[in-house]
């Protein structure tokens, strides 16, 4: 899962950094039947996404039989992942390859910020623009419709992160969460689940979210997280090297 600011080349550059080859790869699109797809494609129904994601893991499991899958999504896309996860992935079920980890960036796995920001400025449009367009101007990237589905989808009391807060990992997963230590659209403390402290990392970006997938803190933190080991004790002064450069 990828953000629509991200193409599928930039996602197979960071997967070749985690150790996937080419035929490793598979890459989910909000869009059917392109590998492409743009931002108001993840302005949809989520559901509609979740049944899409269900349909291409069980067709994985026609082509692949037998063969475990790692999960890496950004933003919405580990939401959405998250999601089919707790709701359609049944380890038992011979339908599905075997779900090893998932790995999520930077994902509103309880509620986004700007789902909240949306019902705070109800009574006041002229504030919300105001707002909307500064976040826009600092981050590059377009903000969802103001009443989106999706954005009703993850707000802090939606249904569906209301599901994701009750219902457990299913057995034999390993979940790990990523976030930004400065990301101002999911911030570190909305970007795991309840009782899971995320791994933070420092992108060398001012749009730390937008980031995530490629930034080699990220892709180290990464890379633990496939391989079920702690954050290192120096992990922070990682950090800065990275933001400090050569």
């Amino acid at each position: 899962f990828r953000s629509s600011s991200a193409s599928a080349s930039e996602w197979d550059a960071a997967a070749q950094a985690l150790g996937y080859g080419p035929e490793q790869r598979l890459h989910f699109s909000y869009r059917p039947g392109s590998v492409e797809y743009s931002p108001a494609d993840t302005f949809q129904d989520l559901e509609r996404a979740v049944v899409a994601f269900d349909q291409q893991m069980r067709a994985t499991q026609v082509a692949r039989p037998s063969t475990p899958v790692d999960i890496v999504a950004h933003s919405e896309g580990g939401f959405v992942a998250m999601y089919w996860l707790k709701k359609h992935y049944a380890p038992a079920t011979p339908a599905y390859p075997r779900v090893a980890n998932v790995v999520t960036l930077g994902s509103p796995l309880r509620g986004t910020p700007s789902s909240v920001l949306d019902r705070v400025c109800d009574a006041c449009p002229a504030i919300e623009t105001g707002v909307r367009r500064a976040v826009e101007a600092v981050t590059g990237e377009a903000l969802p419709p103001d009443r989106s589905r999706a954005v009703d989808q993850m707000r802090t009391d939606s249904e569906i992160v209301r599901f994701l807060a009750a219902h457990p990992v299913p057995a034999g997963v390993h979940v790990d969460a990523i976030g930004a230590r400065f990301d101002y659209v999911v911030p570190a403390n909305r970007a795991s689940l309840p009782g899971m402290d995320p791994r933070i990392v420092s992108p060398a970006r001012i749009n730390q979210h937008f980031a995530l997938p490629d930034d080699p803190a990220a892709i180290r933190a990464m890379q633990r997280a496939l391989n079920r080991q702690p954050e290192p004790p120096n992990a922070t002064l990682l950090e800065l090297a990275d933001v400090a450069g050569p």
